[in-house]
C-alpha cells in the first residue's frame, strides 16, 4: 500500500511539474506575442513616419509649377512688350527729321534757283579772269589834273616826263579833270603810282590811286537790252 501510495504521489508529483513547466512556457508564449506585437507596432510607426518623411522631402524637391508659370507668362508679356515697341518705331516716321529734310530741301531749292539766277546775269567783267591779256587789270584813277591842260600835254608828262610807258590813257571832261591809265604789268602800274601820286604839275598836287577795271562793253550792252525786256512787258511778248 504504501508503495502504491507513493507511486500515485509521485505521479501528482510530476503531474504537477508538467502543469508548471506548460504554465511557465504559456507564460512565456504570451510574453513573446506581446512582444512580437510591440515590434510590429513599432516597425509600423517607423514605416509610417519614414513614409511621411519621403512624402514632404518630395514635396520640397517638387518645383513651383505656378511660380514658373507665372515667370513665364511674364517673360512672354515683356517680349511682346518690346517686340511691339520696336515695330512701332520702324514703322512711324520721324516727323521731325521729315520737316528737317523738307526744310533743308526748300532751302537747298532756293539756293539753287538764286545761283541759277545769278549765273544768268551777264558777268561784267568775266573778261579779266581770262587768260588772255588785258591791261584793264593794272589801272590807275589820276585826279586833280591842272586846269586847261590838253591830252597831249598828259601823254608828254607820262611818256617824256616820267618815262612811265603807260599802254592806255583815257582822259574824262574837256579840259580834264581826271584820267585812267592802265600799264602792261603790274610793276609799271607801282611804279606809275609811286611817281604820280603827290606829284606837282602846274600848280598842282596830282593824286593816284588803284582803279577797277572797266565793265566788258558786250556784257553791259546785253544786261542792259534784258532790263529793258524786263521793265517792258510789251517787248518781251514780241
Amino acid at each position: 500500500m504504501e508503495v502504491i501510495a507513493k507511486v500515485k504521489q509521485e505521479q501528482s508529483d510530476h503531474h504537477k511539474e508538467s502543469l508548471d513547466v506548460n504554465h511557465d512556457n504559456d507564460v512565456n508564449m504570451e510574453v513573446d506575442k506581446e512582444t512580437d506585437s510591440n515590434s510590429c507596432d513599432n516597425l509600423g510607426s517607423s514605416l509610417v513616419e519614414s513614409d511621411r518623411k519621403i512624402k514632404e522631402e518630395n514635396v520640397k524637391e517638387e518645383p513651383d509649377l505656378s511660380n514658373s508659370c507665372n515667370s513665364v507668362d511674364n517673360l512672354v508679356v515683356e517680349s511682346d512688350r518690346k517686340i511691339k515697341e520696336e515695330n512701332i518705331k520702324k514703322e512711324e516716321p520721324d516727323l521731325c527729321n521729315s520737316n528737317n529734310d523738307m526744310n533743308n530741301s526748300i532751302v537747298e531749292s532756293d539756293s539753287k534757283e538764286e545761283n541759277n539766277v545769278k549765273r544768268e546775269e551777264p558777268d561784267l567783267y568775266s573778261y579779266t579772269k581770262l587768260d588772255d591779256f588785258t591791261s584793264e587789270i593794272f589801272k590807275i584813277e589820276l585826279g586833280n589834273l591842272p586846269n586847261f591842260i590838253g591830252y597831249g600835254q598828259l601823254r608828254k608828262l607820262l611818256n617824256s616826263n616820267l618815262k612811265l610807258h603807260p599802254r592806255k590813257v583815257k582822259a574824262i571832261g574837256n579840259p580834264p579833270h581826271f584820267a585812267f591809265i592802265t600799264f602792261r604789268n603790274e610793276k609799271d602800274r607801282d611804279k606809275a603810282l609811286k611817281e604820280l601820286n603827290g606829284y606837282q604839275w602846274k600848280g598842282k598836287t596830282l593824286s593816284a590811286k588803284k582803279a577797277n577795271p572797266a565793265a566788258d562793253p558786250m556784257a553791259k550792252k546785253r544786261k542792259a537790252g534784258e532790263s529793258e525786256d524786263c521793265s517792258d512787258p510789251k517787248k518781251s511778248k514780241n
